[in-house]
């Protein structure tokens, strides 16, 4: 397949494929609200891979349908049967629509030209990171006793620094990671509130959320373009922070003080935003509320047969998304091809489709000596029929040698209604039977 329409396969598809998907997700989010919020993280992740490689996939349902329908269909009984031959090309099935070259051109090149600006995008703001980081001053941890307290214990390979470009504590880099502060955060934040704060980007760390954030954009940017992929990736930032919430609760002071820490921090944060979105900080997303709900909300203990239904479910759920996604698949690369070459080559079509076009022509005789000889049987001729309508060529494929002459000076004659493609006429290659019988 041409590669050109294969990218152009890919992102007919997923225009419609990838909401399906988001919809998907989102229920079964649904269903596993109490399952804890690591279930709802690797939700949407799953459902951002699915997003990127379900348009790629195509799937005929009606094969494996009568595939499975073979296994249960009882056997058929053996009995004598008569084999009847008819001698026609199968009609095919003209499509229902055709794209324009143009279209395919233009559509492709606005596709190159957002990949581009997405990826000097994703660069530029990687530049700003690392020079936001070497603008930075590093501070020792010992020179603060709440910091040197939290990471002496937890022995985190971190640097710590202060730069102007953040508004709220960050993590940023994934070899070699730093933490960013604000200018006089560590001075004017009390002490359990620090705590918290550290706890939070401490588990950022542990779960290395800045690569994770770094390879979900470069994994996402041939669907950067979709709407959906941004919400997509909002609800796995969401879901991120809300983790890093539940483990940030464990190792500190629990859920209820640790929310009312969050809204301390919350109120003394500027509101000036950071400079680059590739760092991961404690106010990233526009869900404090919901994070704050889901810390202070009581929790239902989720058994073990509650996980497994819902597990089952979810599995149902993703199986028919996909199975139904790849029925559907538009085949757009096929439908282009067999356009070029239906208006560049005469259509094959069964004698039974162009006899229901024939407007005039002669009836065939049968011939005076055909009958004295008791010569019966059918004449299979080959047709090229022009766009007009006329008989272009004809030859004789089988047929008793006696009939086949009064068939073609008959069939010569025949003129035909133009077979139209997309609204255009075009030529049609077809096969005509003549049958002729003498009666008892």
């Amino acid at each position: 397949m041409n590669p050109a329409m294969l990218l152009f396969n890919y992102l007919l598809n997923a225009f419609w494929q990838l909401p399906l998907v988001f919809c998907a997700a989102w229920l079964a989010v649904r269903l596993t609200r109490h399952n804890g919020p690591q279930w709802e993280h690797c939700i949407w992740v799953g459902a951002l891979f699915t997003e990127l490689l379900l348009p790629f996939g195509q799937l005929n349902l009606k094969l494996i349908a009568a595939y499975f329908l073979s296994l249960f269909a009882p056997a058929a009984p053996s009995a004598a049967a008569s084999v009847s031959i008819s001698t026609g090309p199968a009609a095919i099935a003209a499509p229902a629509w055709q794209l324009s070259p143009f279209l395919i051109t233009f559509v492709l090149a606005a596709y190159a030209a957002l990949i581009l600006y997405f990826t000097g995008r994703l660069v530029w703001r990687l530049l700003k990171t690392s020079t936001m980081r070497r603008n930075a001053h590093t501070i020792a941890s010992e020179d603060y006793p709440v910091l040197h307290n939290f990471f002496s214990t937890r022995r985190a390979p971190l640097q710590l620094l202060v730069s102007q470009s953040v508004s709220s504590p960050a993590i940023i880099g994934f070899l070699h990671p730093a933490l960013l502060l604000p200018p006089g955060f560590l001075d004017r934040t009390a002490a359990t509130d620090l705590q918290a704060a550290l706890a939070h980007e401490f588990a950022h760390l542990r779960r290395r959320d800045y690569a994770k954030n770094l390879f979900y954009e470069v994994l996402t940017l041939p669907i950067t373009w979709h709407p959906v992929i941004w919400l997509t990736r909002a609800r796995i930032a969401e879901s991120r922070e809300i983790l890093c919430d539940h483990l940030a609760a464990h190792i500190t002071f629990g859920p209820h003080d640790y929310a009312c820490a969050l809204l301390r921090l919350a109120s003394q944060q500027s509101i000036r935003k950071p400079q680059t979105i590739h760092a991961i900080g404690i106010f990233d997303t526009q869900s404090l509320e919901r994070r704050i709900m889901k810390l202070t909300q009581s929790q239902i203990r989720s058994t073990v047969a509650r996980r497994a239904v819902t597990l089952a479910a979810c599995t149902i759920l993703a199986l028919a998304t996909g199975a139904f996604a790849l029925g559907l698949h538009v085949d757009a690369a096929s439908a282009s091809a067999h356009s070029k070459q239906s208006s560049s080559r005469p259509v094959h079509l069964a004698a039974g489709v162009m006899a229901g076009n024939r407007i005039s022509g002669a009836a065939p005789k049968y011939p005076v000596e055909a009958k004295k000889k008791h010569v019966q049987g059918t004449v299979t001729l080959a047709a090229l029929i022009s766009k007009e309508g006329r008989i272009q060529h004809l030859t004789v494929i089988s047929g008793p040698k006696l009939l086949r002459n009064s068939s073609l000076k008959a069939v010569r004659t025949w003129r035909y209604k133009p077979y139209t493609l997309n609204g255009n006429p075009v030529a049609v290659k077809t096969e005509i039977h003549i049958v002729y019988s003498l009666g008892n």
